[in-house]
């Protein structure tokens, strides 16, 4: 269940109040790679106003779950899929908390001229290869393979991709010109370097959510920091920055 903005307030006015434990508290949060600049600046807010801090590692998410599950030194973990995020959670005995959402955009490099046409993305490619997060195990490939399958290309395209081991990799072939286009979340394409050509429509793949599981039971400031993300000022910086907040409207 999701905790109330006051709840928050509650968990933030208690650090407040015992400064000097609160100044020796921190949490390390495995991240999905897609959140590592809003999640960089949230950290900053919290510390600043609790006292507290947030020691970030991001990457895949399958590559971060994998690496929790063989025992590395997570409190909490924020997953860009729920299967990951459910594979934690059942070995740790907690429950995934529905955090915010994405959606999913083809991106081309900034000096690209035009749009491109989302159900022919082939044709667009020519000889080029499409980059996107391996859809083997990152999410936001999984989710750019479900896209495609859905708009009839996957077959065209499946031979002709830059797989990346998550979806910051996918974004730097574009930005680089490694690849004409790439699949990732919009709001990865806030990078100056690229540019949004066409937006997947919603119903093409799973809603894009995320997920946070709390890993170590006992760590208030993990627990501290998940109500923080439910705040008018934590929902201002997410909203700013292109995520959307709020539960998924099928709960899933």
């Amino acid at each position: 269940m999701r905790r109330s903005w006051a709840a928050s307030l509650f968990l933030i006015a208690a650090l407040g109040a015992s400064a000097h434990a609160a100044d020796g508290s921190r949490a390390t949060i495995f991240a999905a790679a897609s959140l590592v600049d809003v999640l960089g600046e949230l950290a900053g807010d919290f510390k600043a106003m609790s006292g507290a801090e947030v020691v970030l590692v991001t990457g895949s998410s399958s590559t971060l779950a994998a690496q929790i599950l063989a025992g590395a030194p997570a409190d909490a973990f924020i997953s860009a899929n729920k299967d990951y995020a459910d594979q934690v959670a059942l070995t740790v005995g907690a429950e995934p908390q529905d955090l915010f959402g994405n959606a999913l955009v083809l991106i081309a490099p900034r000096d690209f001229e035009g749009t491109v046409d989302i159900g022919d993305i082939a044709d667009a490619l020519g000889d080029g290869r499409l980059a996107l997060g391996d859809p083997a195990h990152v999410p936001a490939g999984i989710y750019a393979r479900e896209a495609l399958e859905y708009l009839g290309e996957w077959p065209t395209l499946q031979d002709h991709l830059a797989p990346a081991g998550d979806v910051r990799g996918a974004l730097n072939f574009v930005a680089t010109g490694a690849a004409p286009f790439g699949i990732v979340y919009a709001t990865d394409a806030v990078d100056p370097s690229v540019r949004i050509v066409a937006t997947f429509p919603q119903e093409s793949h799973a809603p894009i959510r995320y997920w946070g599981v709390e890993v170590t039971p006992d760590s208030a400031t993990s627990d501290q920091f998940f109500a923080f993300l439910e705040s008018p000022e934590a929902v201002e910086v997410l909203t700013r920055f292109g995520f959307q907040t709020g539960t998924s409207p099928d709960g899933n």
